[in-house]
C-alpha cells in the first residue's frame, strides 16, 4: 500500500483531533473546577479561623436571626422570669453558621475531587465515556 507524507499518523493509537480537543477541554474544565474548589475551601478555613479567634463576629448573625424570627422575645414571653438573659438566637446562629461551614467545605472537597478526576481523565471516567460511545452507536 502506498503511504503518503500526510498519512503518517500513529496507527496504534488512532484518535481524531476532535476527541483530543474534547479531552483537553474537559481537562481544562476539571482544572478550573479543582481550582474553584480549592479557593472556596481556603475561604471556608479562613472563615472558621475568624470565628474561632473572634467569636463575637457571630453577633450580627444572631441579631439578624432575632430580628427576623423574634425567637428570644417569644421565649421571654413564654417564661415567667422576664429577667432571663439567655439568648437562644445566639446559639441558633452558631448552629447555622457551623452547619453552613461544613456544607460548603464538603462541596469544596467534592469539587476538588471531581476536578481532579477530570484532569487525570480517570479510569471510571474513561469507562463512562466508552459506555456512552457504545450506547450512541447502538
Amino acid at each position: 500500500m502506498t503511504r503518503y507524507a500526510f498519512d503518517e499518523h500513529d496507527s496504534s493509537n488512532p484518535q481524531s483531533t476532535a476527541s483530543i480537543v474534547i479531552q483537553w477541554i474537559v481537562r481544562g474544565f476539571g482544572f478550573l473546577l479543582m481550582l474553584a474548589g480549592f479557593l472556596v475551601g481556603v475561604q471556608v478555613l479562613l472563615e472558621a479561623w475568624g470565628l474561632y479567634f473572634d467569636p463575637a463576629g457571630i453577633e450580627q448573625f444572631a441579631q439578624a436571626i432575632e430580628s427576623a424570627s423574634g425567637l428570644d422575645a417569644t421565649l421571654k414571653a413564654g417564661l415567667e422570669d422576664a429577667e432571663s438573659s439567655v439568648r437562644i438566637s445566639y446559639f441558633v446562629a452558631w448552629f447555622i453558621a457551623l452547619t453552613l461551614i461544613m456544607i460548603v467545605g464538603r462541596l469544596a472537597m467534592s469539587a476538588m475531587q471531581i476536578g481532579g478526576q477530570l484532569v487525570l481523565w480517570d479510569v471510571p471516567l474513561r469507562r463512562l465515556v466508552r459506555a456512552l460511545g457504545t450506547r450512541r452507536r447502538d
